[in-house]
């Protein structure tokens, strides 16, 4: 999983190449059965230092999320890859956010039909990869 994780991260982090600070992305955990586990693994993966992966400046949001991104817009914009949910998703990635000057990206992790993670950047389309 964190090869996979990475791989998300850095092409959700292209948009930030040479800026100060970031990458700024968004976790959320879409998980019906064990929601825990998948928190649980990210937390550790991200606090490991293993293989140094995770880059220094980066903040990865996990408890918190602008007020307009719900589970629903989430499914919408990701799972059923409706063209006018990603807008508004991007939308609101990109507007100020806490300490946050705007995110790159969003990563969810999903076990229905299938454990999956997906992800969609500021200017990246929608990637899937499953589990």
């Amino acid at each position: 999983m964190p090869c996979i994780f990475l791989l998300l991260l850095l092409e959700i982090a292209v948009a930030r190449a040479g800026s100060a600070g970031g990458p700024y992305i968004l976790w959320i955990n879409l998980s019906t059965t064990t929601p825990e586990n998948a928190d649980q693994a990210i937390k550790s993966f991200v606090n490991s230092n293993a293989e140094s992966c995770w880059p220094d400046g980066a903040l990865l949001y996990m408890n918190k999320r602008p007020k307009g991104i719900t589970n629903q817009l989430v499914k919408n914009a990701l799972i059923s890859r409706k063209i006018v949910d990603q807008r508004r998703l991007r939308t609101i990635l990109g507007k100020s956010f806490d300490e946050v000057p705007s995110f790159d990206g969003v990563i969810v992790y999903t076990d229905s039909p299938q454990p999956r993670l997906l992800s969609i950047g500021l200017k990246n389309p929608v990637k899937r990869d499953n589990l």
